[in-house]
């Protein structure tokens, strides 16, 4: 069922990318989807939520998660594309240290805006999921 839109009954938007997904699988793991499919809201009319600021490879983690109680470690690549671009512009004394593992840091963005993620969707078992790797990580 996972990114399968067949028998999908809920559709989320993220910065042009589209998800269809399950509410009987999604809405018992998060109260805010559940509320907000639920609800007297246009969201529950339509049963489609837009997630404009939020990074859609984190938000197909987050649904990889909700389908099976897992996620892939060290997947999210762009903001770690983008600290890449920024190495240069650091002066001496807030330069990144040259034998910082790279693949590590992918893995900590991945479990950090997971993390967000779920507090902000208020995911209790991801949270938990998320932190523990974040910490076995760091």
């Amino acid at each position: 069922l996972l990114f399968s839109p067949k028998y999908s009954d809920m559709t989320i938007t993220c910065r042009g990318e589209e998800f269809k997904a399950h509410r009987a699988i999604v809405c018992p793991q998060s109260p805010f989807f559940d509320a907000a499919l639920s609800g007297s809201f246009l969201e529950s009319n339509e049963q489609k939520i837009d997630l404009p600021d939020d990074d859609p490879a984190i938000v197909k983690l987050l649904f990889e998660f909700f389908y099976t109680g897992t996620y892939q470690d060290g997947t999210y690549d762009e903001e770690y594309e983008e600290d890449e671009k920024m190495e240069d512009v650091h002066d001496a004394d807030n330069s990144v240290p040259k034998d910082v593992p790279r693949d590590g840091c992918k893995a900590l963005y991945t479990h950090l805006h997971l993390y967000i993620l779920a507090d902000k969707y208020d995911i209790p078992a991801l949270r938990i999921l998320a932190r523990n790797r974040f910490k076995a990580e760091a």
